[in-house]
């Protein structure tokens, strides 16, 4: 017999797992990104193009959110492109800033970890075209400006998302400007997605607080890398399960189950009370476990999975890889007859 319950285990020093993926419309791939946080353990996930609205995309948020993870919406205004989103552990104190900085030739939002004091500013640049009527001296300048902006915001900075700067070609236009405004508040560039040569994706840190200890370009999805980096910073409380079991002989417990419910059974011919009879009922199960099975109580770690994720497939995948195959083999050799 088992009974499970959930509890928040002790701190373990581990880093945190931090994710970018420009998804260009994620409403037709939050399963993909949903599987890809709980499969690669991601705690914050940082969305670039969504393609979201406002409220009117609940559903599309539910399906994207596995369960413990919440997510922040912050669409484009007055436009169903772009726009910027974070799904994150519901157990990390993230929150909006109110920023006071306004740019129009790029999106931004700045996430702050008010336990950590670490500021998320992820950032989104659309490619310049005759549509949008963007330059690159525009965002240079504009940029300029906000880098001066965040420099001064109290606590650890990370910035991060998607410039389309080609900084792997110092003779782009305007690598040579970008990079010396990076260099002048102190941050120091890493390049990471890179698509035919050309890096899109950039992490800035200040070398000094040595926050990122790592990060590799994960799969292909849609038209761009996913992201997947290590902070070194705490991660947030490993949701456990305390799971009660009892070893039964179960010749002797039915024997004084059934004694223990005749006696109840007198007990409750004088009163007609229901809530009595249930009270009397479950003193008799638990006073005839106890006698005959101690409950042992261990705790585990409890792993995030999909609502469709239900107790039969979890089985079949635990079955041995022998009957796997032969299983395989069986309905190769059908298919072939």
């Amino acid at each position: 017999m088992t009974s499970v319950s959930a509890q928040s285990g002790p701190h373990i020093h581990s880093y945190l797992n931090l994710c970018h993926w420009n998804a260009q419309s994620i409403c037709n791939k939050t399963t993909t990104c949903s599987d890809y946080v709980i499969d690669h353990h991601a705690d914050i996930m940082f969305l670039t193009e969504t393609w979201m609205g406002g409220d009117t995309d609940k559903v599309v948020i539910g399906e994207l959110s596995p369960p413990g993870y919440t997510f922040i919406n912050i669409p484009r205004p007055n436009d169903c492109h772009g726009g910027i989103g974070v799904l994150h552990r519901q157990s990390l104190k993230l929150q909006v800033y109110p920023s006071t900085f306004t740019a129009i030739s790029f999106e931004y939002v700045i996430i702050v970890d008010t336990v950590n004091e670490i500021n998320f500013v992820v950032t989104y640049r659309p490619y310049p075209s005759p549509v949008n009527k963007f330059t690159a001296s525009q965002f240079l300048t504009e940029f300029d400006d906000f880098l001066l902006y965040v420099n001064g915001l109290s606590g650890k900075i990370i910035l991060l998302g998607d410039y389309n700067i080609q900084v792997d070609n110092p003779c782009g236009p305007g690598v040579t400007h970008f990079l010396s405004s990076i260099d002048g508040v102190g941050l120091t560039s890493r390049s990471l997605d890179q698509r035919t040569g050309v890096a899109t994706h950039l992490f800035l840190s200040r070398p000094e607080e040595n926050l990122i200890k790592s990060c590799i370009v994960g799969p292909r999805l849609s038209d761009h890398n996913m992201v997947l980096c290590k902070l070194d910073i705490r991660r947030p409380e490993d949701q456990k399960e305390v799971i009660s079991t009892r070893n039964i002989s179960v010749e002797k417990f039915e024997c004084d189950f059934q004694n223990a419910l005749s006696s109840q059974d007198t007990i409750n011919k004088s009163d007609d009370n229901v809530n009595t009879y249930i009270s009397n009922l479950e003193f008799a199960i638990t006073s005839t476990l106890d006698m005959y099975a101690t409950a042992t109580l261990r705790t585990r770690c409890s792993r995030v999975h999909q609502p469709w994720y239900y107790t039969e497939i979890h089985r079949g995948q635990e079955r041995p890889p022998q009957v796997l195959r032969c299983t395989t083999s069986f309905t190769l050799s059908i298919t072939n007859k």
